[in-house]
Order: structure tokens, then C-alpha cells, then sequence
């Protein structure tokens, strides 16, 4: 990967730069939350993520191209606007200029080097950080540590990061599908700088409780919680399991206190069209023919699981053919995918097999006995979003010949991601160490310049962004537990203002720069999530459409339509078996 951004244009960098200068200059804008994501953040880790990328790396590192982007990362931070007007130290301009010379002079060093290894990584960075800082502008180590850490990584693959100790305990949950908390999906109101509820989550203590959508959140525990980040709010309603935590929630005009005991919340990974009476999921979309449909959101620890008991019932009532949605799937856990997988596909099929930089990422992944449902009809959705293991999952299924592909050619992220735990701060590296391979022996990751990526489509049906806008606005919908948050009256609502949402989070989901897709723990799980470390939460932007387009789901009733002809002729036998009934009945003799 490595060799390919040696390649890489002059104006590309140069577009990565103005944005590293754009993100800078947001970050440390009045109200941001830049202190909290780089609390615990050690120079020691960044040390050991150096070297464990020097071991483990899917092929070796070029790490002159590595401390180059490090040392150049420090340049940017102290060009930056903002961080000039919020840091003494950067205001002093003989301090900012000392910095500037002394790390240019490290940089000079670098690219003047026949070679870099690790070490010289280490020892260049340290300088920057123990000495040059301390002794010029004197930012937070924490903050020069993080910045030189995102530089330094950036050469390499986008799915190879290091993941801090604030985030590192929302990513294990999304790998596990469990949390402790109390059971709700938040949002921050951009207009009222309020945390709004979009919807309790299922069978949980704010369900029971009777929290519904578009409650706000005023109070946590007493104190006043307007004007803070979700991700600190979401720290303060979650807590050890047992313990008590109080909401003060304003409904219209009432104010209500409802007090929850935090316990063990499962995420919902398998999720139907829409619910029921009951609100549980409703599967069937065509009863008559009994052809269900499940949307699998993630690969967790819990998928597989959740995924047979839904089909055990759905069998019970005889189900004959499956739609199974992986469109938005960004993916989890390899294993995962690899279970999953086997429930459809029979005894010594190939799933996955996957190929790294040392022997022991070897490893393929066939079936070890015939999947329950191995001989059901089924159509899998996918799109641009369909990640990683959902790749995984389509690839195998579409490779096996054990169902069709219909919908959009899927993402492209091929690499499958081990995590590192770097010290006992919880801080982990996220470092690609293999790619893996499809049943045909193809592996289609989208690198720079690919011209051919992912898992395409047997039936391709690709949505304009209207037709995308109003199928995010339909699943949201659906997810949705309880009464319906109240309507907004259109001469309330301001222009451009869809649902005033701007950041949108749950309990399992503070802060999706370390996104759910992920994988992977201490014991060194392997993970393939992650098609991109920020989960993109809010809708596609609402673009004008002359023509009026129903809230419809083409691609799903596309895949319910091919179901139904694929039923209807395993039901009847096909002209040419006809023929042949026919010629034996007349040519037989009484």
C-alpha cells in the first residue's frame, strides 16, 4: 500500500493537506470536545504501536513515509488558525518559530535518510515530543502524541488507526452486540443544542419505563446536561450494571424524572421490514408465499445466533424463500461472517480464506457441515455501504451459486484488521494484517486507482439519492419504538433542517470515529468492519427532484419480485420436462 501512495499525485496531497488544515482549525473551535478524545493518551502506546506496525503490517511499512507525514502533521498544527488563537504557547511567535525550525530540521533529517526503520521512528518522534515541545511551545503532550500519531499512520491503509483509551470501550461494545446502560438512541438537537431521544431500544429499562421519541433529555442525575457533547452525556447516563441513574425528561410542556437501573443491553443486529402489533419484528413481506425478509445491520459476536432463532421461527411457519438485506452493513467480526455464512451454504464450501505478510494470517474458512438452510431460495441486497464481512457473506453466497445479488456493487474493503492492546490505559491498535479472499480466489479491495472492486451485483439497480434519502427515512421509521415523535410544523422548522438532527448516537454508540464495524478485542479477535472509522449517521442531503418519487424501496421489490418467479417455477416444470411428461403418456400402452 505503501508504494501506491508513493504514486500519488501532487494535488492529492496537497487536498489532503488543506483538509488536515480545515479539521484543525474546527477543532479547537469554542464548544468542541477535542480534550476529552485525547484523555490517557501516552507516548508509550504510540511507541509500541510503532513497532508492533514494524512486526505485523500486511506487507513491511515504508517508514521514511511514515515519519515524514508525523513530523508533517506537527508543522500543520502550529500553522493552524485556531490552535494559534487557543494555545499560549502558539501565540508567542520566537516559541511557535522555534518549534517550526526544530521539527522542519527533523524533517529535513528524514527525507535526507538513506532509510527509516521503526527505531529511527521512534527516536525522531520522541524528540518531538519530550523535547522540542517542552521546550517551545508546551502544548499537552497528549495532544501532540495524538496529532503526530494520525500523521503518522496516514501513509498506510485508512483502516489501520489507533484507538484511544476514550473510544476504546464503545468499540468493544459494538463487537460484542452488549453493553451496560439503560437502553436509548440519542441525538443532538443543532437547533436547541439539546440531547433528544430518537427511540428507546427494545426490551430495555427506558422501554419499559416509557420513554418515547423526541423526549429531551434536561437532566442527568440533577445536574444540567444542555450544551454538552453526546459523548460526554452518554458517559454520564451509562454506568456499572445495577447502579441507578435519573433522567429528567421534558415532553412538551411536562417535566418528568424517571429513574432506570443500568443492565445489560443487547444491540439488535437482526431486524425485519416492520413491526407488528406488539412492536416486534414483523419478517414476513409476502406471507401468501412465505417469503421473509431480515436486515442483518452488523456481524457481532451475537449475530449468528440471533440470526438462526429468527429463521428457526420463520421455518416453523414455513418459510420458502429469504431476502436478506446487507445494504448499510459495514461489517464485524470475521468469525462472525464466517458463521453466519455457513447457515447457508453446505459441508466443505469455502466461505473466506485469508492471505497476510506472516504465515500464521493463513488460514481458510470452509464449512464444516451442511447450513440448516442451505437449500433455501434466497436474494441478498446489497450497495455502496455493504462492507467487509457483508462482502464476506455476499461473496460466498453468490460464489457457492447459493442465492442471487441484487442491488448496487459493494464498497471494496478487502483487509481484515487484528487489535493490539497497546497497555493496561486500554488504548488498542487497529492494524491491517491480511486481506482475504473470496470463494473464487479473488480478493476485490478498492485501492487507489482500482479499476474493479468489491462484490457486483448479479442484478444491478442503483438508487438516485432521492430514492435513498426516503429509504434512510423508512428504516429510521421502522426502528423507531413507541408513539411517533410529535410533528414539527413546517413554519417552526428551518430551512435545511430535515429532523434537526446533527449528531445522532446511543449508549452503544457515543462516537462513531471508532466505528461499529468494528472488531476484534484483547484477545486479538480478527476484524473486517470498518469500511470507514466515521459511521455516517446523518441521511444523504435531500437534493430537488422534479419527479415525484413514492417512498419506495425499488431494489427490495426487485428482490421480492425475483423470489416470486424463482417459487413459482420450482412449482411447476419447465416447457422442455413438459414435453417429455407428455410424449411418455402418449406413447404408453394401457
Amino acid at each position: 500500500m505503501a508504494e501506491l501512495f508513493d504514486r500519488e499525485p501532487r494535488y492529492k496531497k496537497l487536498e489532503r493537506s488543506a483538509l488536515t488544515h480545515l479539521r484543525l482549525d474546527l477543532m479547537f473551535e469554542e464548544g468542541s470536545t477535542w480534550e476529552e478524545r485525547i484523555e490517557r493518551v501516552r507516548w508509550e502506546d504510540a511507541e509500541y504501536a510503532l513497532e508492533c506496525i514494524g512486526f505485523y503490517y500486511v506487507e513491511p511499512a515504508d517508514f521514511k513515509k511514515i515519519t515524514e507525514s508525523g513530523l508533517e502533521q506537527m508543522l500543520l498544527l502550529a500553522a493552524s488558525k485556531s490552535a494559534r488563537e487557543h494555545f499560549d504557547g502558539l501565540k508567542d511567535e520566537d516559541d511557535r518559530n522555534d518549534f517550526i525550525a526544530r521539527v522542519q530540521r527533523k524533517l529535513d533529517q528524514v527525507r535526507n535518510a538513506p532509510s527509516v526503520d521503526w527505531k529511527d521512528a521512534v527516536r525522531h518522534f520522541r524528540r518531538v515530543v519530550r523535547d522540542i515541545n517542552r521546550q517551545t511551545i508546551r502544548l499537552k503532550e497528549e495532544l501532540i502524541v495524538s496529532e503526530i500519531m494520525r500523521g503518522a499512520l496516514e501513509p498506510l491503509d485508512e483502516f489501520t488507526t489507533v484507538i484511544w483509551p476514550q473510544d476504546s470501550d464503545e468499540f468493544v461494545k459494538h463487537t460484542r452486540g452488549e453493553f451496560i446502560g439503560v437502553g436509548i438512541s440519542i441525538v443532538k438537537n443543532r437547533l436547541t443544542d439539546e440531547i433528544e431521544v430518537v427511540t428507546p431500544l427494545e426490551d430495555t429499562p427506558a422501554y419499559r419505563a416509557g420513554i418515547i421519541a423526541g423526549d429531551i433529555i434536561t437532566k442527568v442525575d440533577g445536574k444540567a446536561i444542555k450544551g454538552i457533547s453526546i459523548s460526554k452525556c452518554v458517559d454520564v447516563i451509562t454506568g456499572p450494571r445495577n447502579t441507578k441513574v435519573t433522567l429528567t425528561i421534558r415532553r412538551g410542556e411536562k417535566e418528568l424524572d424517571i429513574t432506570l437501573t443500568r443492565t445489560k443491553v443487547k444491540i439488535q443486529s437482526v431486524k425485519g421490514k416492520s413491526r407488528d402489533e406488539s412492536e416486534r419484528w414483523n419478517h414476513w413481506i409476502d406471507k401468501e408465499q412465505r417469503i421473509a425478509y431480515i436486515r442483518l445491520t452488523s456481524f457481532q459476536r451475537n449475530s449468528k445466533e440471533d440470526l438462526e432463532n429468527t429463521l428457526e421461527k420463520l421455518a416453523a411457519e414455513g418459510l420458502r424463500g429469504l431476502v436478506l438485506d446487507l445494504r448499510g452493513n459495514p461489517g464485524g467480526l470475521l468469525d462472525s461472517a464466517w458463521r453466519v455464512s455457513s447457515l447457508f451454504l453446505k459441508r466443505g464450501e469455502n466461505v473466506v480464506s485469508t492471505r497476510g505478510r506472516h504465515t500464521n494470517e493463513n488460514q481458510r474458512f470452509d464449512v464444516s457441515s451442511d447450513g440448516a438452510h442451505a437449500d433455501l431460495p434466497m436474494v441478498v441486497l446489497t450497495d455502496e455501504n455493504s462492507a467487509s464481512a457483508s462482502e464476506i457473506l455476499a461473496g460466498a453466497i453468490k460464489d457457492n451459486h447459493h442465492g442471487t445479488v441484487v442491488g448496487a456493487r459493494t464498497f471494496g474493503k478487502f483487509s481484515v484488521q487484528n487489535l493490539i492492546p497497546l497497555s493496561r490505559s486500554r488504548a488498542k491498535l487497529k492494524l491491517t494484517t491480511a486481506r482475504y479472499y473470496l470463494p473464487s480466489g479473488v480478493s476485490l479491495h478498492r485501492d487507489p486507482g482500482s479499476q474493479e472492486w468489491g462484490v457486483e451485483a448479479d442484478i444491478p439497480i442503483r438508487l438516485v439519492q432521492k430514492e435513498k434519502f426516503n429509504l434512510w427515512k423508512m428504516r429510521r421509521e421502522a426502528d423507531r419504538l413507541g408513539p411517533p415523535k410529535p410533528e414539527v410544523k413546517k413554519d417552526e422548522k428551518k430551512e435545511g433542517d430535515e429532523d434537526s438532527e446533527d449528531t445522532e448516537a446511543s449508549e452503544s454508540d457515543k462516537d462513531d470515529e471508532a466505528k461499529k464495524d468494528e472488531a476484534g478485542e484483547s484477545d486479538g479477535e480478527t476484524e473486517l468492519a470498518d469500511k470507514d472509522d466515521e459511521e455516517e449517521k446523518l441521511p444523504p442531503l435531500e437534493q430537488p427532484d422534479e419527479n415525484t418519487r413514492p417512498m419506495k424501496d425499488p431494489q427490495l421489490e426487485a428482490a421480492l419480485l425475483l423470489m416470486r418467479v424463482q417459487l413459482l417455477a420450482s412449482e411447476y416444470p419447465t416447457l422442455a420436462s413438459a414435453s417429455v411428461l407428455v410424449r411418455d403418456k402418449e406413447t404408453a400402452q394401457p
